[in-house]
């Protein structure tokens, strides 16, 4: 029970790095400073019909973390509390899809532009995952 609970703990804290990193988008006026970096223009260089689909790319993006944290949070706040195996995977492959499609696009950006994307705080939150599940995991009753 006690593993269970530092699981919860940590997928708490995704779900929140989740909803604070998909407000942060959703509020995005423009591009953030590493998506100038990797087009070489500022903001206001930018055409304006240019700039339009790139905040609604911008602000897709933060709307889906924000929906991905919301059906995160249910799935932790019902199912998992009652430890219910099904719900313990669902989480865990949401989560990890979820990160592992970020990194994925951070990477690509890293290795073709010049571009300095937020990788690291990506990485930690793989590490965090790994960790909740290996302790959502442990001592499990089926």
């Amino acid at each position: 029970m006690k593993y269970n609970k530092i699981s919860f703990y940590l997928y708490h804290f995704i779900i929140l790095a989740f909803y604070l990193a998909g407000f942060v988008y959703l509020s995005r006026q423009a591009f953030m400073p590493y998506h100038g970096e990797a087009i070489g223009l500022t903001w206001e260089q930018v055409n304006p019909a240019m700039q339009i689909l790139i905040l609604a790319g911008i602000h897709g993006i933060g709307g889906l973390l924000v929906a991905i944290a919301t059906v995160l949070a249910t799935l932790l706040y019902f199912p998992f509390k009652q430890q219910q195996f099904w719900a313990k995977i669902t989480i865990a492959l949401i989560a990890f899809m979820t990160i592992a499609t970020l990194i994925g696009i951070v990477l690509s950006v890293k290795f073709h532009t010049p571009a300095h994307p937020p990788l690291i705080p990506l990485l930690i939150l793989m590490g965090l995952l790994f960790l909740a599940i290996t302790f959502s995991f442990i001592g499990h009753k089926k």
